[in-house]
């Protein structure tokens, strides 16, 4: 997909997973990369923290969304490669603190509808 970052792995969906062979097929295709999407399936991501593997998901989440609407509008403007990658550079996914932040902002969220999920 136009625009993703290098970071992202792709995975073609293989229906339910009961073939412990695809496991090997799935690491080969994520290799290093922190997030990867199963194509017809949904995204996956992980990271050294749950705020950062949150971020990393809802970014990507966000990601697909802006992509699939923009292509609704037509021809997609490509932005600069350097503009892209200074981008990625400066988005929440790469800041540790942002990530945290935005956590905790869910967290005091999801506690004021429901404190009891912590049960």
């Amino acid at each position: 997909p136009l625009g993703l970052p290098s970071w992202v792995a792709y995975q073609d969906f293989e229906g339910i997973t009961i073939d412990e062979a695809e496991q090997g097929r799935m690491l080969k295709s994520i290799g290093s990369k922190p997030a990867v999407i199963l194509r017809n399936h949904g995204l996956l991501t992980w990271g050294p923290s749950l705020p950062e593997a949150y971020m990393m998901l809802w970014t990507l989440q966000r990601a697909c969304d802006v992509q699939i609407a923009s292509s609704a509008a037509g021809a997609l403007n490509p932005i600069r490669e350097e503009v892209f990658a200074q981008t990625v550079r400066e988005s929440g996914p790469g800041e540790k603190r942002t990530c945290e932040d935005v956590f905790a902002a869910l967290q005091r969220l999801v506690d004021a509808q429901d404190p009891g999920y912590r049960d």
